[in-house]
């Protein structure tokens, strides 16, 4: 089980924490323990909200959440890690990312850079589920394998989340072959932490909202690739603590 590393083009071995699948866009469950309000996201694309509000759920009641038109659902547990299953990046367009964390970060600025774990690299989610079947994966495998590796198209800068902290991603476009891949494969899986996929490229999380301007200034200065080329598929396993190439290169 192995990735390769951005920052110096070698192979290395994966195990402990995984991927940083935080509250605000999809995401690992935080430790704080108990159920907190769930919010759905607010879109920003570049410097200028253009977005939407969705409906915040108010809190769990005995287990189901009642939304905000009243109705009940399923709250989603967020003590509970995220399985995933994940696209990983040619070297190319993983340095092309990690360029963009680190100028954040020599700004002084948050960045996905400062997540220290060693299976941390740029990576676009298919799936993050609290349980994700092995049929699944096997069906990943058949229909997103062949495809790779594929090009994804960045389409400007997206935010996700209504707190004073938000994610700073890069909104990304799929063509349709792996839309229609992705789709099949997130059908199969009953515990998707968010039902409608909104593929992206994490850059930034827990960005306080008074630096929003600051962030969007260095990443726009920073030279920002037009395409990605994903070239492995990679599963996560949290009870495992492992994360391991099932397709591709």
């Amino acid at each position: 089980m192995e990735r390769l590393d951005g920052a110096t083009g070698r192979d290395v071995r994966l195990r402990g924490r995984g991927p940083c699948h935080g509250r605000e866009g999809h995401g690992r469950a935080g430790r704080s323990g108990g159920a907190g309000r769930q919010r759905q996201g607010e879109l920003v694309c570049g410097s200028d909200a253009v977005g939407w509000r969705g409906r915040r759920l108010t809190g769990p009641r005995n287990g189901v959440a009642l939304r905000g038109d009243g109705r009940r659902g399923p709250a989603y547990p967020r003590s509970v890690p995220d399985f995933a299953l994940e696209l990983s990046f040619a070297p190319e367009s993983t340095a092309a990312v990690v360029a963009q964390w680190e100028a954040l970060k020599a700004a002084g600025l948050p960045s996905q850079a400062d997540h220290r774990s060693m299976t941390n690299a740029p990576h676009l989610t298919l799936v993050a589920a609290t349980r994700v079947p092995e049929s699944a994966v096997t069906t990943a495998r058949e229909v997103v394998g062949p495809l790779l590796p594929t090009r994804i198209a960045t389409r400007g800068l997206v935010l996700f989340g209504q707190g004073a902290r938000v994610t700073v991603a890069h909104l990304v476009e799929p063509d349709a072959a792996l839309a229609a891949a992705v789709a099949r494969v997130r059908t199969s899986v009953p515990d998707l932490r968010h039902p409608v996929w909104t593929p992206h490229v994490t850059l930034a999380r827990r960005v306080p909202r008074t630096v929003l301007a600051e962030v969007i200034d260095v990443l726009h200065a920073t030279e920002a690739a037009d395409e990605l080329t994903c070239d492995r598929l990679r599963w996560w396993d949290p009870e495992q603590g492992t994360i391991e190439d099932v397709a591709g290169a």
